[in-house]
């Protein structure tokens, strides 16, 4: 129309490629009757107009073509949330649309299944058609987030009196059930108590589909936590690949003993123990070895002495008796390595020095150490 503005412009209102659809121009009327609400949503002040003057927000979703047109991609304001994705059906609806065995599509967010908000879709088949395969589709074709957890068939879909799909009254889904039967195994039972607790039914049969009972990947992590909590190894893909209580049982492993308890302590041999104790200044009961983190706090990287040239403070004399703890033995004379040098620092002089000091450990388990280069024992202050 020659008097009418379209606008493609973001959340922002800044012009955009792909956003929603404002229309303005003289013939927008002023606003809804009686609804001071709806109006003071949908006609919004128009920063590209003279002052004063009103756009229109369609609450359509388009993108503009290369050529200029049009593109429709849904409806805004029915934009969900997924899992922390958003979400829009109507490119899932879309999608659907072009499928060749679907006649017609309406998807929905429904929060009345397990897990919370979730997509469900409602098809009209323009002949026979495979759930599973529509399925496995719009998984190839879409993000997981976009895809239904539900698919529903109907003959046709609801319709308003204007025509457009009745969504309130498409309805809800029910989950297909497989004949029920008891489990046969162990495993089947802890498989079934666990999805059955993960979907918050009262009981699951082995042969029920997961994903068809309602579950998706976030549901099938936890699915995946309680059965290795039972002491089943099932991973969420084994969730995905096997659907069943019964398939996941005939795949599922039992972890191994060094997969569910602690690894294996350091047996040392009679030498290497009798060798501790000669070395410790107290008593030895029993022998534990450390963990990663206990040793990075009771030693220091292994360095190269020729690698630095750097003379280190001198240290305080640790010669008193007073310092020594009780159970260790009196401190033995220091170490004769001479700690100060007259010249220019040479490599060999910097390695000697660094026995006095850099050599010590920054954290003690006893007072009494040994020199690395001299082997003699020095008692040392905290």
């Amino acid at each position: 129309m020659w008097n009418t503005r379209l606008y493609v412009l973001d959340p922002f209102l800044r012009p955009a490629t792909t956003g929603e659809l404002y229309i303005a121009g003289p013939q927008l009327a002023l606003g809804y009757h009686g609804r001071l609400a709806l109006t003071a949503d949908r006609f919004v002040a128009d920063p590209f107009g003279s002052p004063g003057e009103r756009m229109y927000r369609t609450g359509d979703r388009v993108q503009r073509l290369p050529s200029g047109a049009l593109r429709y991609l849904g409806r805004v304001d029915q934009q969900v949330k997924i899992r922390g994705n958003r979400v829009e059906p109507g490119e899932v609806e879309a999608r659907l649309r072009r499928t060749p065995e679907v006649a017609d599509a309406a998807v929905v967010a429904r929060a009345d299944g397990p897990g919370g908000v979730r997509l469900v879709a409602y098809v009209v088949p323009a002949g026979p058609l495979d759930v599973d395969a529509l399925r496995a589709g719009l998984a190839a074709a879409l993000p997981e987030p976009m895809v239904p957890s539900a698919f529903v068939t109907l003959d046709a879909l609801p319709r308003t009196p204007s025509g457009k799909p009745d969504r309130a009254a498409l309805p809800a889904p029910e989950a297909s059930r497989a004949a029920a039967r008891a489990p046969r195994t162990e495993r089947e039972r802890l498989l079934c108590a666990a999805i059955a607790g993960v979907l918050g039914l009262p009981e699951v049969g082995p042969d029920d589909d997961f994903f068809a009972l309602g579950g998706d990947s976030i549901l099938s992590i936890a699915v995946s936590s309680r059965a290795r909590a039972a002491g089943l190894e099932v991973s969420p893909r084994d969730v995905f690949a096997h659907r069943t209580p019964a398939a996941l049982a005939a795949a599922a492993g039992t972890p191994s003993v060094s997969e569910v308890s602690d690894a294996p302590l350091v047996t040392l041999t009679e030498d290497e123990a009798a060798t501790v104790r000669r070395a410790s200044p107290v008593p030895v009961a029993d022998i534990w070895p450390l963990s990663r983190s206990r040793r990075a706090c009771t030693s220091t990287p292994a360095t190269t002495p020729a690698a630095s040239t750097s003379t280190p403070r001198r240290r305080r004399s640790t010669s008193s008796a007073a310092s020594t703890p009780a159970g260790c033995a009196p401190p033995a004379p220091p170490c004769s390595t001479p700690t100060r040098a007259s010249g220019p620092a040479s490599p060999a002089t910097a390695s000697a020095r660094r026995c006095s000091s850099s050599a010590r450990p920054s954290t003690y388990h006893c007072p009494r150490w040994t020199c690395p280069r001299c082997r003699r024992t020095s008692a040392t202050s905290s």
